[in-house]
């Protein structure tokens, strides 16, 4: 568990990710370059974080997505708040 005090994940906004955040994650760009999206719920398993996938058990590390040094993670915004935190960023 000391990992997990260690390590703290963002969303592209600058957001901090916490345990049952709703996450919005890009998944790829179609025909007529529109951007399709998968929507993933924050979880902690075992002191790691992950993605959940929303209706299912599909998971996939945090960490192997992130930027090492600053624990970005590009393409990936909080749509929706566990609990309430001051610093919230929304886009417009």
């Amino acid at each position: 568990m000391d990992q997990l005090k260690d390590r703290m994940y963002f969303d592209e906004l600058g957001n901090e990710i916490h345990e049952g955040d709703l996450l919005r994650v890009y998944h790829f760009t179609g025909a007529r370059k529109r951007a399709y999206f998968m929507y993933k719920v924050a979880r902690v398993i075992h002191g790691y974080w992950y993605g959940r996938e929303y209706n299912s058990d599909h998971t996939y590390r945090l960490k192997a997505v992130a930027d090492k040094e600053t624990g970005i993670i590009k393409g990936t915004r909080v749509i929706f708040r566990n609990k309430w935190d001051e610093d919230y960023k929304q886009s417009n």
